[in-house]
């Protein structure tokens, strides 16, 4: 029986192949996130999957991440704060907030980060944000004497839609402090053309 050898060489060439396949990786992934900011507005398929904004109340505003322009449109129509649910954990939604503060501080609105993770969306952390958010919101804006508010995380789904039901559950509970004015009893229905971008 004839015995095989293992090949010395062969053993000392995999370590830097692993080694160098590794960081080609990372540096993949690092350049992918930059790029992603840069190209994010151009991300025609992502935005076909983005939510729309839509008044929960008539001063408090849920949807997907607004661009640079959209922030004039947005103080336009009475918006005085952005509260972002992205989070700065997650490397692509790192660099957006990056951007977004300063486009928010160039149109001379107050810019809050209340951090959500996407997954597990319904984790005890995120309920905590959303219930403590939903209660301030309300009683700050609830009834329109200071402006409204914009709500938004990435896509404008998700954890919006966690907020906009915790918003709703205090509403239904009767918890603000202010009586917050419902959408119908103050607007007309809005094309998607009219409500905001």
């Amino acid at each position: 029986m004839q015995t095989i050898e293992e090949d010395p060489v062969a053993k000392t060439n995999f370590l830097p192949k692993a080694i160098m396949f590794i960081v080609a990786a990372l540096f993949i992934f690092v350049v992918g996130v930059q790029v992603f900011v840069f190209v994010e507005p151009w991300l025609f398929p992502l935005h076909m999957v983005q939510g729309n904004a839509k008044y929960v109340t008539a001063n408090i505003i849920v949807g997907p991440y607004p661009h640079a322009a959209e922030f004039s449109r947005l103080k336009a129509q009475g918006v005085v704060e952005i509260v972002s649910l992205m989070s700065p954990s997650i490397p692509g939604e790192n660099q957006l907030l990056k951007s977004e503060r300063p486009a928010v501080k160039a149109a001379r609105l107050r810019f809050t980060n209340n951090p959500m993770s996407f997954w597990p969306l319904r984790s005890k952390a995120n309920k905590l944000v959303v219930d403590k958010l939903a209660r301030r919101v309300l009683a700050e804006y609830g009834d329109g004497s200071k402006g409204k508010v914009y709500i938004h995380c990435y896509l404008g789904r998700h954890r919006v839609g966690l907020t906009e039901e915790a918003i709703n559950s205090v509403l239904a509970a009767g918890k603000t402090h202010k009586k917050a004015v419902p959408v119908r009893a103050t607007q007309p229905a809005k094309s998607k053309s009219d409500l905001l971008f």
